[in-house]
């Protein structure tokens, strides 16, 4: 059975503050804005391959991590992502960047470009003194359309950049929407973010916070109060978002083109968010082939890459088929969330990966349409926090299978084998 101290919640890595794992310690990379060069990514797939085991995860919050690092490999592994200028000053500095950012923002004619937005918003955290009380998993989510907000996870604190306005929505009260201008949404951002530090501070018992995220508060006062608190007034009921059409501001696998047609990027899954060393650099070189500078991360675990002739994004899909990875809209990998699983995770008690493998290949030849799929190694469910159709949960080599709820929900089976998952679902 795992222990308390192995299932602890809140820890969350860094690259400066890596954790040690089954596999080895974890070195994590957060992006700037959302955003790596491909220089940026060609360094994290070297040292992947020559400090590490030679895989690489992107996390649901849009981060690059690399596996099997050891005490001996650590420093050359920080020296080169020194060199790539993909370290901040101090563990610190970068434990509070915790900024999810629209991966195709400013691409095409319907999404504005939030990315300048998210940079402000990101030096503003590390310079203030009070967010550093912050708890670790503390996440802003920066968006630049209606579909982006409809597709992204939720964070403490959500944001809508459209034009010259702001809007921004508190996690557990979605019932307001604050409407600032845009050039005031960093000044407002941070003043939420400050006064719940604040708070966090003021709860901590015998060393201990009991508010961990902003929904814990906001569902004790309300957002309008929260709001009012931060110095924001212009407070309104939101207005309903319908459900995206298979618009150019969706985010599916395949080749993207705006309205104009002379705006294209080529959007690339990561089977249940794993890339290998080789795959990542391959794609990096195809990327430059394509005239590429750059690559967005998803939180969805999708690459996004942007630029280039019309003529060289199908090539640079068709590749990255070639490389396993997922390039089109109907792959049932997509609709499933899967944590790495044993031996990667010391809390893990099954091999996930392997388990959810067979398992999309037997959804694939079910008629859609396919439910959504959480496989979890351990009880923490850290690959997924919203409800799915169905959630399998690891419990000493065998799974709980749990219905429409998260991993915390209420059984429906347990004690099913790891390879009679497809028997479950059926």
């Amino acid at each position: 059975m795992s222990t308390r101290e192995q299932l602890r919640k809140g820890w969350c890595p860094g690259a400066l503050r890596p954790m040690q794992t089954g596999d080895g310690l974890l070195v994590r990379i957060k992006p700037r804005a959302g955003t790596f060069s491909i220089g940026a990514l060609l360094a994290i797939a070297e040292a992947a391959s020559d400090c590490g085991n030679g895989e690489v995860d992107l996390t649901s919050r849009a981060n690059f991590q690399i596996r099997g690092v050891t005490q001996a490999s650590l420093p050359m592994v920080l020296a080169a992502l020194e060199r790539a200028s993909l370290l901040d000053d101090t563990p610190e500095a970068e434990a509070v960047r915790n900024i999810v950012v629209d991966p195709l923002s400013g691409l095409f004619d319907a999404a504005s470009d939030v990315r300048p937005v998210a940079r402000a918003i990101e030096g503003a955290l590390q310079k203030s003194p009070a967010c550093r009380a912050l708890p670790a998993k503390f996440g802003i989510n920066i968006a630049g359309s209606d579909a982006a907000l409809n597709w992204s996870s939720p964070s403490d604190v959500n944001v809508r950049v459209v034009a010259n306005r702001a809007e921004i929505q508190l996690e557990g009260d979605v019932s307001v929407v604050a409407d600032v201008p845009a050039n005031d949404a960093v000044r407002a951002v941070i003043s939420l973010a400050e006064a719940f530090a604040q708070d966090v501070e003021a709860s901590v018992v015998e060393g201990v916070a009991s508010l961990r995220r902003m929904r814990d508060v906001v569902s004790r006062d309300g957002a309008t109060a929260w709001f009012q608190r931060s110095g924001i007034y212009d407070i309104r009921r939101p207005v309903e978002l319908a459900a995206p059409d298979h618009d150019e501001n969706e985010l599916v696998p395949g080749r993207r083109q705006g309205g104009d047609k002379k705006t294209e990027a080529a959007v690339i899954g990561l089977p249940f968010g794993r890339v290998s060393a080789g795959q990542l650099q391959q794609l990096c070189y195809e990327a430059i082939a394509a005239d590429c500078t750059e690559i967005r991360v998803s939180p969805r675990r999708m690459l996004v890459v942007a630029g280039g002739q019309l003529s060289n994004v199908e090539p640079l899909l068709q590749s990255a088929h070639q490389l396993g990875l997922i390039i089109r809209a109907n792959d049932p990998r997509l609709r499933m969330d899967v944590c790495p699983g044993a031996p990667a995770c010391a809390n893990a008690t099954t091999h996930t990966r392997d388990e959810a493998s067979r398992l999309a290949a037997w959804i694939a030849a079910q008629p859609a349409p396919w439910p959504s799929v959480h496989v979890s190694g351990c009880s923490k469910g850290c690959a997924r926090r919203a409800a799915a159709d169905y959630t399998f949960v690891a419990v000493d080599g065998q799974y709980d299978l749990i219905r429409s709820a998260s991993a915390s929900g209420p059984v429906s089976r347990r004690a099913i084998a790891a390879n009679a998952l497809q028997g479950a679902l059926a």
